[in-house]
Parts: C-alpha cells; sequence; structure tokens
C-alpha cells in the first residue's frame, strides 16, 4: 500500500532519481491511497492504477 500526501507526489517526481523509483512503485502497487482528489490525479498520471486508488480527504471521514 502506497499513500500519497503532497510533496512526495506534487516534486519529487521530478526529480531524476527518485521521481523514477516513485513512478515505479505507483505502477507496482497492489493499493493506494491518496489524500485528495488532485494527489490521486498526480498518482494516475505518474502511472497508478486509479481503480486501485482510494481517496481519503486528507485521511479525515466527513460525516454527511
Amino acid at each position: 500500500i502506497i499513500t500519497g500526501r503532497g510533496e512526495d507526489i506534487a516534486c519529487h517526481p521530478d526529480l531524476p532519481i527518485i521521481g523514477k523509483q516513485i513512478r515505479f512503485a505507483l505502477q507496482q502497487a497492489t493499493q493506494l491511497i491518496a489524500v485528495s482528489d488532485e494527489i490521486g490525479e498526480r498518482m494516475a498520471r505518474l502511472g497508478a492504477d486509479p481503480a486501485r486508488t482510494a481517496i481519503l480527504d486528507n485521511l479525515v471521514v466527513r460525516r454527511s
């Protein structure tokens, strides 16, 4: 399980070595967690499977 929280997905993938590692990990992950829709979309652009990605808005469950 990989969790995308912000800078790790928004900034680090642009770095040559760690970016390659992040993309590989996202592509291989069986399940992913994103803390916002935007982070989930960025993860998908980096190769994460959207069907395996749960969006947990800042890891807070909101009640209706």
